[in-house]
């Protein structure tokens, strides 16, 4: 899964900077004020980071949440265990991990 949602993501983007690249070149060629130069660099550089964080933008999302599901499952596994384990009542612990465990969260 992780490789398919990255291996979509190459294309598009490459179509975006290349169409910046294409624009920076052409305001750079011909020569026209230095406001317009400016103008026209500044306007291609932020459309193409806008192109381009809307191509990559929901395929991090889809990345991110197969990378951080398996985590917080743990986490909540763990925390689920620990809520419905009780202790042996009237047992000794003969290992010594509850006085350990009791040393260890003071």
């Amino acid at each position: 899964m992780l490789l398919q949602a990255a291996k979509y993501v190459w294309v598009p983007l490459l179509v975006v900077l290349m169409l910046v690249a294409v624009v920076v070149w052409l305001a750079l060629r011909f020569d026209i004020g230095a406001t317009a130069r400016i103008s026209v660099l500044l306007v291609a550089i932020a459309g193409g980071l806008t192109s381009a964080w809307r191509v990559i933008g929901p395929k991090l999302r889809s990345i991110e949440g197969f990378l951080t599901d398996p985590v917080i499952q743990a986490a909540l596994d763990s925390v689920v265990a620990d809520a419905i384990t009780l202790p042996p009542v009237g047992v000794g612990d003969p290992s010594g991990w509850s006085r350990f465990l009791e040393s260890a969260e003071k």
